[in-house]
């Protein structure tokens, strides 16, 4: 919702100030040399403009705003169209000033280029972002791992009806809040073994096993813990 708001108001803003230049270039040109004076100078510097314009509008709404563990939003992709906007504008507006100018190909080239460069630009930052986002998946996905496994611990330490098992599951969901959530290809194994504890766990203690069982098991997914936390240490 705020981001789609966000959006809008992006997209207000901006056709606000494309309504106000025209205004403004079109009062300017009718008092100075009259708009039937004007020559194709001066609208190629103004389809320019137009073009900058609908591409800082297309940006708007084609490129999502998004959040993840690198980047808060696109911020390359809404970099270059912002160079390129900036760049354009300023340099068209000052073609402008000329009206009855007839160099028309010292209008079109430099800005084709301009275009171009934009397109490349464009282009690298797009898939930059989006190998980064693809990378920024699988942490997320090994980090919520973990998040999940500490949830599960307090679950069933709520489950427990014992109070030293309790204070134990409790200890245990402790010490996966503390510990990097960040695993490696080296504590894979030991991660997923501390899982399948976890889940051996939980099913003792939903059956009401003894205590001893519960509590060797929980000790024994603590020593896993301790062993992939020990691993993240030794290898940084």
């Amino acid at each position: 919702m705020k981001k789609a708001l966000g959006r809008n108001l992006a997209l207000i803003l901006l056709g606000v100030l494309f309504a106000v230049w025209n205004i403004l270039v079109w009062v300017c040109v009718s008092y100075t040399v009259g708009v039937k004076e004007a020559k194709l100078f001066f609208y190629c510097s103004y389809g320019f403009i137009t073009l900058a314009f609908l591409v800082a509008a297309l940006g708007i709404l084609v490129i999502r705003v998004r959040k993840n563990t690198i980047f808060s939003v696109n911020l390359p992709c809404y970099l270059a169209i912002g160079i390129y906007f900036i760049i354009t504008f300023v340099m068209d507006t000052i073609f402008m000033c000329f009206p009855r100018g007839t160099n028309v190909p010292g209008i079109v080239v430099p800005n084709v280029i301009l275009f171009l460069l934009f397109v490349a630009l464009f282009a690298v930052a797009y898939f930059a972002v989006a190998h980064i986002g693809g990378h920024n998946k699988e942490i997320d996905e090994k980090v919520q791992k973990l998040k999940i496994s500490a949830i599960e611990v307090g679950q069933i330490a709520a489950l427990a009806e014992d109070e030293e098992v309790r204070s134990a599951l409790l200890a245990l969901r402790e010490a996966v809040e503390y510990s990097d959530p960040m695993g490696v290809p080296q504590t894979a194994s030991y991660e997923e073994e501390f899982s399948k504890k976890v889940s051996e766990i939980r099913l003792l203690v939903e059956e009401n096993c003894a205590k001893e069982s519960v509590m060797g098991k929980i000790k024994s997914a603590k020593n896993k813990l301790t062993e992939r936390n020990e691993i993240l240490r030794s290898l940084k």
